[in-house]
C-alpha cells in the first residue's frame, strides 16, 4: 500500500534538506516522505508561504525600543521582500499547479494506459488459445491429408504395378494369337495343298476309267488304289477341319481373353486418372 505524505513530514522533509544546504524540491521531499508527488508538491507550497509570512526571532538582549525600531525597518523590508517573495511564489505556485496538473493528466493517461494495456493482454492471451486451437486443427488436417497422400501414392504404385502385369499378360495373349494365326495359316495352306493332291487324283481317276476299258485288271489294282486314297484323304481332310476347327476357337477364345485384359487395363488407367 502507498504511503500518505502529511504535511508535518513533508515540513521535517523540508527543514531537513534546508538545514544540509540542499535544494528543497519536490522529489528530493518525496524520496524522504514517501507518498504522491502531486500531495508533496502541495505541502511544500504551503511551506513555503508560511515561511515567507513568519518574522525572525530578535535575541532578547537587545533594548525594546531598538528591537522596535529594527522591527520597524525590518518590517518594511520584510514587507517589500514579502511582496516579491509572495509574487515570486505564486508565479511558483502558478507552475507547481500547472506541474500538479500535468501530473494528475500523466497519472490519469497512465491509468487509462495500464486499463487498456490489461485489456490488450487479456485479448491477447485469447487471442493466443484461439490461435493455438486453430494451429491444432490445421496441424491435425495436415497430418491427416499427409497420411491420405501417402496412402494414395502407395496406391498409385500397386495399380502402377498391375498394369504393367496386365500388359506383359497382354502381351503374352497377343504372342499367344499370333502363334494362332500362324498355325491356323499353315493349317488352311495344308488343307489347300490335300485339296489339290485331291483333285489331282480325281483326274488321274477320270484318266484311269478312261483307260479302264484296255486295262481291267490295271483298272481294278487303280480302283483298289483310288479306294484306299479317299480313304486316306478323307481322314486327312477330317483331321484337318477338325483341327482348323480347334484352332479357331482358340483362336476366338485368346480373342475374347485379349479383349476382357484390354477392359482391365481401361478401367485401371481410368481409376488412376
Amino acid at each position: 500500500m502507498q504511503q500518505v505524505a502529511t504535511y508535518e513530514t513533508v515540513v521535517r522533509a523540508c527543514e531537513s534538506l534546508k538545514s544540509e544546504g540542499q535544494k528543497v524540491t519536490g522529489r528530493a521531499v518525496l524520496a524522504i516522505t514517501g507518498g504522491s508527488l502531486g500531495t508533496v508538491l502541495g505541502h511544500i507550497k504551503e511551506w513555503r508561504q508560511n515561511a515567507a509570512q513568519t518574522p525572525a526571532n530578535l535575541p532578547s538582549e537587545i533594548p525594546v525600543e531598538l528591537q522596535a525600531a529594527i522591527l520597524r525597518a525590518l518590517g518594511f523590508a520584510q514587507d517589500e521582500a514579502a511582496a516579491k517573495l509572495n509574487e515570486a511564489i505564486e508565479q511558483a505556485s502558478a507552475r507547481e499547479s500547472e506541474a500538479l496538473d500535468g501530473l494528475n493528466l500523466a497519472e490519469s493517461r497512465i491509468d487509462a494506459l495500464t486499463t487498456e494495456l490489461t485489456e490488450v493482454r487479456s485479448q491477447t492471451d485469447k487471442d493466443r488459445q484461439e490461435f493455438e486451437k486453430v494451429q491444432a486443427v490445421l496441424t491435425e488436417k495436415i497430418d491427416s491429408l499427409t497420411k491420405r497422400t501417402q496412402d494414395l501414392e502407395i496406391e498409385r504404385k500397386q495399380l502402377i504395378e498391375t498394369a504393367e502385369a496386365s500388359r506383359t499378360e497382354t502381351a503374352k495373349a497377343l504372342l499367344q494369337i499370333d502363334r494362332a494365326d500362324q498355325a491356323s495359316s499353315k493349317a488352311e495352306a495344308r488343307v489347300q495343298e490335300l485339296e489339290s493332291e485331291l483333285k489331282r487324283i480325281l483326274h488321274e481317276k477320270i484318266v484311269a476309267e478312261k483307260a479302264q476299258a484296255v486295262a481291267e485288271q490295271r483298272s481294278t489294282d487303280q480302283a483298289e488304289t483310288l479306294e484306299e486314297i479317299r480313304r486316306t484323304l478323307a481322314e486327312l481332310k477330317t483331321d484337318s477341319k477338325s483341327a482348323i476347327a480347334e484352332q479357331k476357337q482358340e483362336i476366338l477364345d485368346l480373342k475374347t481373353e485379349k479383349a476382357a485384359l484390354e477392359k482391365q487395363i481401361a478401367g485401371l488407367h481410368a481409376k488412376k486418372a
